[in-house]
């Protein structure tokens, strides 16, 4: 593939990665994708400073396989 085809297909896929995290941060998505989305308030076990904003808990992976699955991708986008 070409790099001037290959940079919009990319900016699509982060483009639709991104709108299904918000979906799921909205309970739009299916529950089974929700349970990659959790707020990082619900995951910690002690309070911590960003618990009060939006951002979402993101599971860390051993893999650079397992880096590129929606629920290492979606909560980071």
């Amino acid at each position: 593939m070409s790099p001037i085809l290959r940079d919009p297909l990319q900016k699509r896929i982060i483009f639709k990665t991104a709108v299904l995290a918000y979906k799921c941060q909205h309970g739009m998505a299916p529950e089974y994708l929700q349970v990659y989305c959790q707020p990082t308030s619900t995951v910690a076990c002690r309070r911590l400073q960003t618990a009060n904003s939006s951002r979402l808990a993101v599971p860390r992976t051993r893999t650079s396989y397992g880096d590129r699955s929606f629920a290492v991708q979606g909560p980071r986008l």
